[in-house]
């Protein structure tokens, strides 16, 4: 027999500034955001899609005076949460799966963010030519997804979670992203955040402290967090243990 599936375990979208989900994981997620526009900074992109943007907050980040940033996502309540919070930055509820054309109408962008994305899809292999048609020529696309390979999955070897629909392993998403037309640059992790979160947990466990007593430790406003993400989480080549890998791709 199969087991049930998890929920408390499910993190379907994180805003890193709610405690809603443990402190590192949120890290991880802040960090991406805060190093993809170190990377449209740096390359002088000026026309961004964020994919999958939840409430916006991601989104938020990626933009700069002059910079066009486009928010989509299929869930029409975090998109009114998005317009309400994030007034430098265009939102518009679309379903990747179901609606291509409303990306293409949008096109070109000179990157595409899409992160922890593909997993979530029916079509994950149409949406990375998506992807490809919509960015401009030598455009970017700066994906995150998550190794395969620590997907919790049940004893017949179905995976768990109620919001993820695949388990992609790094040859995987390297020949598709070669299919859909791009070419890697870069493939960076972030295994400090991964092993902070395994030695916070090991805390808890050994010396019988709450998770609320350890997070004291740190402060909570926004500009703390920030530099924390940068600090504890901030992608780079080495490998170690990551949860995700995040891919630095050019369209060919």
């Amino acid at each position: 027999m199969s087991m049930k599936k998890k929920h408390k375990a499910d993190y379907e979208s994180i805003n890193p500034y709610e405690d809603k989900a443990p402190f590192f994981v949120r890290m991880e997620h802040l960090a991406r955001y805060r190093w993809a526009k170190e990377m449209l900074r740096r390359k002088k992109l000026q026309r961004v899609l964020d994919i999958a943007c939840a409430d916006g907050y991601g989104t938020n980040e990626l933009f700069a005076d002059g910079r066009f940033v486009l928010g989509a996502d299929r869930d029409k309540a975090l998109i009114s949460k998005a317009n309400s919070r994030h007034t430098n930055c265009t939102f518009e509820t679309i379903d990747i799966d179901k609606q291509p054309d409303r990306i293409r109408a949008h096109a070109p962008f000179d990157a595409i963010c899409s992160f922890e994305t593909l997993e979530h899809l029916k079509h994950p292999k149409r949406a990375l030519k998506v992807f490809n048609e919509c960015l401009c020529d030598d455009g970017y696309l700066l994906l995150s997804i998550p190794d395969g390979k620590y997907e919790p999955k049940d004893c017949d070897g179905n995976i768990i979670s109620d919001f993820h629909l695949h388990a992609f392993s790094n040859t995987r998403i390297v020949k598709m992203l070669d299919r859909a037309g791009f070419k890697i640059e870069q493939v960076l992790h972030q295994h400090l955040g991964a092993q902070l979160h395994k030695n916070f947990n090991l805390i808890v466990r050994d010396r019988q402290i709450s998770k609320q007593e350890l997070l004291k430790m740190f402060p909570s406003d926004e500009k703390s967090l920030d530099m924390l993400a940068e600090l504890f989480a901030w992608p780079d080549e080495t490998k170690g243990r990551s949860y995700s890998a995040i891919y630095l791709c050019r369209k060919n």
